[in-house]
């Protein structure tokens, strides 16, 4: 990282990324390069930031349409758009 002098780094949401959090996030703060990740658990383990989706959330509501879809059928454009509204 220091060697070709970066000024940044993104680690954007993979598994790699994910599993290597840890040695990543000590990585960039030993070379003293603000990173931001695609996931909290890399903040969390002392990453600078991180920004992506809520995961949790975003189960949490494929697990409503599959119910959703399960009693009505079929997930419909509009069935989205009531839970948009509702929400």
């Amino acid at each position: 990282m220091t060697k070709d002098r970066a000024g940044g780094l993104i680690a954007i949401g993979s598994l790699m990324f994910f599993v290597e959090r840890t040695r990543i996030v000590e990585l960039a703060a030993q070379s003293r390069l603000p990173a931001v990740y695609g996931a909290k658990e890399s903040a969390e383990a002392g990453g600078l930031m991180a920004y992506g989706p809520n995961l949790r959330e975003s189960y949490r509501h494929a697990a409503t349409y599959v119910d959703i879809s399960k009693h009505a059928g079929r997930v419909n454009d509009e069935s989205i758009l009531v839970d948009e509204i509702a929400a």
